[in-house]
């Protein structure tokens, strides 16, 4: 069973088809959207837990071997989605009282990186 792309990603992945459309395209193409991925994952966790924590949530995502497995040498689109999910935090109507969380959800955080 064939699964059909949201048509939101189909835009996003025209620039890789207008670049060449070759494979190292594609795997640069989405490498990017790993980039892309750390660094709001580093300017959501900044706020809430700090600086320090901040990198090494972005690090630890740009670090792990199956984001890029996945999305770069099988050539899936996951990467445009997990954009997508990373950006959620940030529209949600409870972000001004997720800030106010700021301490507990670091805890957590810490929490989850240290088991």
């Amino acid at each position: 069973m064939v699964t059909m792309t949201p048509p939101v990603i189909n835009y996003l992945m025209a620039p890789a088809i207008l670049f060449g459309d070759s494979i190292i395209v594609w795997e640069l193409w989405f490498t990017f959207f790993v980039f892309l991925t750390s660094a709001v994952l580093f300017f959501v966790l900044e706020p809430l837990a700090g600086r320090r924590l901040g990198i090494a949530g972005a690090m630890t995502y740009s670090a792990s071997p199956f984001g890029y497995y996945t999305c770069v040498a099988m050539i899936q689109d996951d990467a445009i989605i997990v954009v997508f999910i990373a950006l959620t935090p940030t529209n949600t109507p409870y972000s001004d009282q997720i800030k106010l969380l700021k301490h507990d959800i670091g805890k957590i955080i810490i929490a989850l990186f240290m088991a």
